[in-house]
């Protein structure tokens, strides 16, 4: 495997190995069943962050609830397209916004 020296931390279980402690971490929740993350609506409990949010978006939500902005500011927003919250041209819109977001910022030069 290409690059295996930079997978540094390994899990003692399964042996597979990480770049990050913070990976391997999440990884060894498979291993212990440990579910930190809670859905304030239902109270079901989630290994990693992500799930939670994919769960609250299905379970809990409707295009209708969701704000301009808060569209705007999804860590992930292939998430929101999978679901059909928001368009595939709206998907593409919102990245070429992040990607040029500099452009909106007023310029300080004379």
């Amino acid at each position: 495997m290409r690059y295996r020296h930079l997978r540094k931390f390994e899990c003692e279980m399964c042996q597979k190995r990480y770049r990050s402690e913070f990976n391997l971490k999440a990884h060894m929740r498979q291993h212990t069943g440990e579910s930190p993350f809670q859905c304030d609506k239902c109270s079901r409990k989630f290994a990693h962050l992500s799930s939670l949010k994919t769960h609250k978006l299905r379970i809990h939500s409707t295009q209708n609830e969701f704000t301009s902005q808060e569209i705007e500011e999804t860590e992930d927003p292939e998430i929101l397209t999978a679901l059909g919250l928001i368009s595939r041209s709206r998907l593409e819109m919102m990245k070429k916004k992040k990607k040029y977001s500099y452009l909106d910022k007023p310029s300080t030069s004379k």
